[in-house]
């Protein structure tokens, strides 16, 4: 089995996937030099970044195995299955899921295959090879015909969501191979530069200072812009954006982050899960904890009285200077009229027997609504 992985969480996958036996391929330049792998032969599986950089997609044929080994390592992400398809290679191109790619192909070349082929495209994307450069655009075209209408090798994709105990064990394979500071995955996406400059200052610096004061930079900047934005992915891979009002905001004695933030709902209608009313003047607590299985949201009435609790069940949360993540489990536990109780745990069921969410992912989101749901 021939991998390609390319993206921000490339070194850790490569890592992982070289410690599980499998042949990597086409990777990028500065992965070549550090893994010293040349390998340039066509991938079975080939791994790119989503478009958020939140997880990763995976491309290719018989990529169950594969999926199966990530789940077991990476158990607390999302695994879903985009779609199964045939997708076909031929001589002088390949019809790929997305995009337009190049062999060493010259740039007239380039431009008159694109004139050719663009208005052929329909969801799909295309690799031409280096045997176009010789052969008349004719021959090129037919061949593209030909491919879509022959059934070939089954092609898979899909979506993998990384969790917060995923992106720490990709730390810890990345780690195996060049400085990573802590939280590097959680930090990538919206801190790429200070990431960088701190595992520059890994060799002079004690990493436990580092983290710290990372943090710190992360608490201004929150303080400055006195919003933080809220990403509640659901299992089936939709995303829920929230914009909240920062309250307060802190570092705890084990260096974890803490927010609290405020809310004023629209009155009308009622309160998911609590079916009591929203009414004028009622607000809304959130409390936050970097790293918590869940959050605590707190529903006040004008005069400061707590109507009731719902408390969110998820991955750990991430914090960064940006926004507030985490995956959501679906199961919750509700506190209203003197009473707690779970709700939803059918839906976490059924993301569990559909196969996007793990066993020990499953089992940890029950283990954590019945602690909450007993405690006082």
């Amino acid at each position: 089995m021939k991998i390609s992985v390319k993206g921000i969480y490339s070194t850790g996958l490569i890592q992982f996937l070289r410690e599980n036996r499998y042949t990597l391929t086409k990777l990028s330049e500065k992965q070549k030099e550090r893994f010293g792998i040349c390998n340039e032969e066509d991938a079975d599986i080939y791994i790119r970044d989503l478009k958020d950089k939140t997880g990763v997609s995976i491309v290719g044929k018989n990529v169950q195995p594969l999926i199966k080994n990530m789940k077991e390592e990476f158990w607390d992400s999302f695994y879903l299955k985009v779609y199964e398809k045939n997708l076909f290679e031929g001589k002088y191109i390949k019809i790929i899921d997305r995009g337009i790619e190049f062999e060493t192909i010259s740039e007239e070349k380039r431009i008159e295959l694109l004139q050719r082929v663009l208005p052929l495209l329909n969801n799909i994307g295309v690799y031409f090879k280096e045997t176009c450069e010789q052969v008349p655009i004719e021959e090129i075209i037919k061949e593209f015909k030909e491919l879509l209408n022959k059934p070939y090798n089954k092609i898979e994709k899909w979506y993998v969501y990384f969790g917060y105990e995923s992106k720490k064990r990709l730390d810890y394979y990345r780690k195996k191979v060049i400085n990573t500071i802590e939280n590097h995955h959680i930090y990538r996406r919206d801190l790429s530069d200070i990431v960088d400059f701190s595992e520059i200052l890994l060799e002079e610096i004690d990493p436990k200072v580092i983290n710290k004061n990372i943090k710190k930079y992360i608490i201004e900047k929150i303080k400055d812009r006195e919003i933080v934005k809220r990403y509640h992915r659901k299992p089936n891979g939709y995303l829920l954006k929230y914009i909240e009002f920062v309250k307060d905001i802190g570092l705890t004695n084990n260096n974890k982050i803490w927010i609290k933030t405020v809310r004023v709902p629209r009155p009308g209608g009622m309160y998911d899960g609590l079916n009591l009313p929203k009414e004028p003047g009622d607000y809304i607590i959130t409390t936050y904890l970097e790293g918590s299985w869940y959050f605590t949201i707190e529903y006040y009435n004008k005069s400061g009285a707590l109507k009731g609790r719902y408390i969110n069940v998820n991955t750990p949360i991430e914090i960064t200077s940006r926004y507030i993540q985490y995956l959501d489990l679906e199961i919750d536990v509700i506190e209203t009229d003197n009473r707690k109780f779970i709700v939803d745990r059918e839906e976490l069921e059924t993301y569990y027997n559909s196969g996007i969410i793990s066993e020990r992912l499953y089992c940890k989101a029950l283990e954590i609504s019945k602690v909450l749901l007993n405690s006082k």
